[in-house]
């Protein structure tokens, strides 16, 4: 099997200096792909989107608390991963909540901290990065959980475990990084290995470096700060729920801005790019107005806790990150059961987002608007699911329908 270099920026339960588990995890590639063969716009065809149902009640049941995946059955149902709960609930197309499956404890069909969830089929895959990969009918009946430690380096701090079902039926496993292990320069690389089912390493799926995915600088009298760009300009690459390829957005572009395209690839489960193409764009430069404005919404945060005037910490901030020339075109890529990919434009617009649409041959199909604070967790070619927050920061989770989208 052929390997490919990645960059990866993982969503993990803990945030920069320390991790406990994986949640879910994006694929980022290094730019190193083939010349796009294909070229064009994005689209100039904007796509009216509409909420159109609401899952989760305030109170009672049904109500949500973290709501940090969600997936769409066959059936139409929709299921919310709950990490703070450990259970996943269930709501049937119409909005009603119907049951919730799982509970908290280390035992056949139980969870410590639910994180992804999936479907393959009629069958409901649950990442609990602690225990496995816990696989359920879709009436919640527990089937199997695949769950087994590969050998890890010391250095790295955690083991390599399962992570994801791919189509093909084996295993995808990793181990996470330590922040500090990777602005230290103690470790360059990260790898994603195929196992079977039963814990038997196949090959190594996946390797790339990790230089830049975290910056660090030097606060005074104190630890340093490590944590992620401001403006990110690494690759980004989505999945749709089956497994069954992989969507890489490279917008390396962004640091300079000389060649303002977008670089589309659409690679198999053995590391082949099988298509591609690139979109042009017009490049927005990376303002000091704007550094200064996200430097110092950072700092007005920080400053109490870290004993220092905000316009110090500013400054700091300032100094230490790095950031890009350019916005990148696009912040965030989901892929769609049905091919669809939606890609989020980085430059908001009042208090929404673009979001471009093309389809599995990356021809576009239309760009629509979503609210600014509407998180995106699965697509098709006519909707959007996602979570959206109230004014007490209480979650729910929202399907936006969008028309003329073929």
């Amino acid at each position: 099997m052929k390997t490919f270099w990645f960059w990866l920026r993982s969503v993990y339960g803990l945030s920069g200096l320390d991790f406990g588990w994986i949640l879910i995890f994006g694929i980022c590639l290094v730019g190193c792909g083939p010349t796009p063969g294909q070229s064009g716009d994005f689209s100039s065809v904007q796509l009216e989107a509409s909420k159109a149902k609401v899952y989760g009640a305030a109170d009672g049941p049904g109500a949500l608390t973290a709501a940090f995946d969600v997936a769409v059955s066959p059936q139409g149902r929709i299921l919310v991963s709950e990490p703070s709960l450990a259970e996943i609930a269930v709501f049937d197309a119409q909005g009603a909540f119907l049951q919730t499956i799982g509970r908290r404890g280390e035992g056949p069909g139980e969870f410590q901290t639910p994180g992804a969830i999936r479907f393959k089929g009629d069958t409901l895959t649950v990442l609990d990065f602690m225990s496995g990969i816990n696989l359920f009918t879709v009436d919640g009946e527990f089937i199997d959980r695949v769950s087994f430690t590969l050998p890890t380096p010391p250095e790295l701090g955690f083991p390599t475990r399962p992570a994801l079902l791919l189509a093909d039926g084996s295993v995808a496993c990793f181990a996470p990084l330590r922040s500090m292990l990777i602005v230290s320069g103690e470790v360059t690389h990260e790898s994603w290995v195929k196992a079977d089912r039963s814990g038997a390493l196949v090959d190594t799926l996946v390797k790339y470096p990790v230089d830049g995915r975290y910056s660090s600088f030097r606060l005074p009298e104190g630890p340093p700060y490590v944590g992620p760009p401001a403006t990110p300009w690494d690759d980004i690459l989505g999945m749709p729920p089956d497994g069954s390829l992989l969507v890489m957005v490279n917008r390396t572009a962004a640091l300079s801005g000389t060649e303002p395209v977008v670089e589309l690839f659409r690679i198999d489960l053995s590391g082949d790019t099988v298509h591609s193409r690139s979109i042009r764009y017009d490049p927005v430069p990376l303002t000091t107005d704007w550094r200064d404005s996200v430097a110092y919404s950072w700092a007005q945060k920080e400053a109490d806790r870290r004993n220092l005037t905000a316009d110090r910490l500013a400054g700091i901030y300032l100094e230490g990150m790095d950031w890009p020339a350019h916005h990148p075109a696009v912040s965030a890529v989901v892929v769609g059961g049905d091919g669809t990919i939606w890609m989020r434009r980085e430059i908001p617009i009042g208090d929404s987002i673009r979001w471009d649409l093309v389809d599995s041959d990356f021809e576009p199909v239309g760009f629509t608007f979503l609210p600014m604070d509407f998180t995106v967790k699965r697509v098709s070619r006519s909707a959007a699911w996602g979570v959206e927050r109230d004014e007490y920061d209480v979650p729910s989770v929202v399907r936006y329908d969008v028309n003329g989208a073929g």
